[in-house]
Parts: C-alpha cells; structure tokens; sequence
C-alpha cells in the first residue's frame, strides 16, 4: 500500500492512498487495512479501510465490529449525488 500525506492549493492537508491489487484482494476475502496516522507525522489516529457489497452491509458490519471493540462511531449523513 502507498502512504503519502500532502497539501491542497489552499494548504489543507490531504491524504493519499494507493492500494495494490493484492490490497484490494485482501479487501474482497474481507480482510480491513489498517494504519496509524503516525506512519504520515499525524499526531494520531487511524486509517481502516474495508469493503462490502452495499454502503448498508458496510455500515452493518462496521457497526457491529465497533461496538464489540469498544469504538465510539461518528456517522456523518450521506451526500447527496449529482445527476
């Protein structure tokens, strides 16, 4: 996988990944990525990235993984898509 942390044209950071195709085979057999920010000199946090066949089954799953870890989840609402 390719980390890489950089900045817009108005400075705000943005964050880069790059995912192999073995990455997105892990992805398929259901197995998340994980990191921690620190990898990109962020103070803290994490990054996991992972699939599902639907955003429903996704928010599911993830929610059902989170609360059995103890994760706090902040849901932001869906954005609307342009035609």
């Amino acid at each position: 996988m390719l980390k890489m942390r950089g900045r817009d044209s108005s400075g705000h950071p943005i964050i880069i990944i790059g995912l192999s195709r073995q990455n997105l085979d892990r992805l398929r057999w259901g197995e998340p990525i994980s990191f921690s920010l620190t990898e990109l000199a962020f103070d803290g946090g994490s990054v996991v990235i992972f699939s599902g066949a639907t955003e429903a089954d996704m928010t599911r799953e993830f929610l059902d993984l989170a609360a059995k870890a103890g994760i706090a989840v902040e849901m932001s609402p869906p954005k609307k898509r342009r035609l």
